[in-house]
């Protein structure tokens, strides 16, 4: 999925192979709606009412041609530097101008005036330093740019209307999305898990009641010494993003294998060395978080939609606005749903690259701001995230069904296979190895069907089968075991060989698939048989007229084999003429 891009390194747009599985978008949001927001002259990281604001939050208001920008960061700092950024990426502001120093409790405040600054958009940013005399370099840790626009009237904040109501209007609209809402199953979390089954081949669809036991009592440890819910789930967000890395090469479709599985997730933390951690992509990250805060007692449910860079490497332009690529989460507690996104606030990240070709687990320095995925603002979410939909989704009801032993076949491959409970279709998937990759060559239609035809397949050659249910919530089963078919060539049938005139008709059936057949003569009955011709033909009864060095009162033996994608078949019995 989409690894959410931070201070200018963002991660790429999901590509296919990683695949993020779709709920409907009920709504619409436009480029248009990017390029063209609201203007306002405040702007919040977390609402008035939120706990955060005792933590670390951000602030920016504007009074003409001024803005203040004031907030609160995590750790104690040196100085900070609200810096303001034209689109080529340079401050329109001097050190001397926008530095200054924290209080004591942590909190900042800065005045700047844009009276001489041209009429122009702008990002502005904090950044901070650990001790006197230190650099506001880009690696610094900052909070996150915000969009502005300098106009004859003031300097005003850029808000994404648009996606607000959007996304307000699926949050209150949940009961469209999903069954449960106040779930705190640990086992039960078939969609989430389900979906490593593309990217890992242990991927189980339940956590077993021993897997939940080791998983609960893992999550106790986390959260000790917090004594209300919220407080538990800052402890489990940094927890996860603290050790966990986002595995870039999974992401890329580069990796062999990798995990989604909560469970899998803490094995690698209980048993991780300096070179080998705990790594997933944001299914991951949110199963995870999902798990062990549902241990806790707490619901959490999944969320799916699109991760928003404003601006982008093109300036707020995003063309795949409304497609998903992240998936998030969200926890009911003190009676609302809070907004948590542990990818978001994860700053490590596994790689291997040119740079790193035997693999790397890199944590860059991030302190400030590190909630900005935890219970932000509806404005500061707008910046980041696009809902799209709930991921929880009604359990699997189909069986996984299997396949037929095939002991003997002709081309067109045909394979059988039992009917599978709640299954209301099926699909088909070939390989030319055991352990190869294997396509999807056919989607049935119904659950009463139980074999097909593989008329794609080359005849002659050996392939591997398998077959997965779908069910009446569009869910799949597991793929099952394969079975191997290697299909015959048929062979045909003369049915008659007559003189007409200086020619000899040789007439047989049309085999089923087969329009293409190779004719043969010869004058012995058991050798000698060259090829006269072909024979291209979809009527049922095909004839071929052999007028080539015939000779009167001599015998000829003729036979045929049919053509298939370049294979050729048996020969049919002779039949001779005089």
């Amino acid at each position: 999925m989409k690894r959410l891009r931070r201070g200018g390194c963002f991660f790429l747009c999901l590509l296919l192979m990683l695949w993020v599985p779709e709920t409907t978008a009920w709504g619409k949001v436009e480029e248009e709606d990017l390029q063209n927001p609201a203007l306002v002259t405040e702007y919040h990281s977390a609402e008035e009412a939120s706990k955060m604001r005792s933590r670390e939050y951000c602030d920016i208001v504007t009074n003409g041609m001024q803005m203040t920008v004031s907030g609160k960061t995590q750790k104690s700092y040196a100085g900070f530097f609200v810096c303001v950024r034209d689109k080529n990426g340079r401050n329109k502001f001097s050190q001397s101008q926008a530095c200054g120093v924290p209080d004591t409790d942590r909190t900042f405040i800065k005045t700047l005036d844009f009276s001489d600054c041209e009429k122009a958009e702008y990002i502005v940013s904090i950044k901070f330093i650990k001790s006197e005399g230190d650099t506001y370099n880009k690696d610094k840790p900052n909070m996150k740019g915000i969009p502005l626009r300098v106009t004859d009237e003031g300097v005003f904040i850029k808000e994404y209307t648009k996606i607000i109501k959007e996304n307000q209007r699926i949050r209150s609209n949940d009961t469209s999305f999903t069954k449960c809402y106040r779930d705190t199953s640990m086992a039960d979390m078939s969609y989430e898990i389900r979906n490593g089954a593309k990217w890992t081949k242990d991927a189980k669809k339940k956590l077993t009641s021993s897997e939940v036991k080791a998983l609960k009592s893992f999550s106790d440890s986390i959260v000790k010494g917090a004594s209300t819910k919220y407080e538990k789930l800052l402890k489990l967000h940094d927890y996860i993003a603290a050790n966990v890395y986002y595995d870039r090469p999974l992401f890329e479709g580069k990796a062999s294998s990798g995990t989604l599985n909560p469970y899998d997730l803490y094995q690698q933390i209980k048993n991780e060395t300096s070179s080998k951690k705990a790594k997933t992509v944001c299914n991951g990250y949110s199963a995870f978080f999902a798990a062990l805060a549902r241990a806790q007692e707490i619901p959490c449910r999944t969320v799916s939609g699109h991760s928003i860079s404003i601006p982008g490497n093109t300036w707020e332009t995003e063309k795949n606005i409304n497609k998903q690529d992240h998936v998030w989460n969200e926890a009911y507690v003190d009676g609302a749903w809070i907004i948590v996104d542990v990818t978001r606030d994860s700053s490590n990240v596994y790689q291997k690259n040119d740079d790193y070709p035997n693999g790397a687990y890199l944590a860059p320095e991030k302190e400030v701001l590190r909630y900005s995925g935890f219970d932000p603002s509806a404005q500061a979410q707008a910046v980041n995230h696009l809902y799209l939909g709930y991921r929880e989704m009604p359990e699997l009801s189909a069986k996984k069904p299997s396949l037929k032993k095939i002991t003997d076949t002709v081309f067109p491959v045909t394979l059988k296979w039992s009917k599978a409970d709640g299954a209301i279709g099926y699909e088909i998937y070939r390989a030319e190895s055991s352990t190869g990759t294997y396509k999807r060559i056919k989607t049935i239609d119904s659950g009463k069907t139980v074999s097909c035809l593989d008329t794609s397949a080359v005849p002659k050659k050996k392939y591997y089968y398998k077959i997965r249910a779908r069910d009446k919530n569009g869910l799949y089963t597991a793929k099952s075991s394969y079975r191997t078919v290697t299909s015959k060539m048929p062979v045909p049938k003369i049915t008659s060989v007559k003189k007409s005139g200086n020619k000899v008709a040789i007439k047989w059936k049309k085999l089923s698939y087969i329009s293409e057949y190779k004719v043969y003569r010869s004058t012995k009955a058991t050798s000698g048989y060259v090829l006269l011709g072909t024979k291209e033909s979809t009527q049922s009864t095909i004839t071929y007229y052999d007028s080539k060095d015939l000779k009167k009162g001599k015998t000829y033996y003729y036979k045929i084999r049919a053509v298939k994608k370049g294979v050729n078949g048996g020969y049919s019995e002779y039949k001779k003429v005089k």
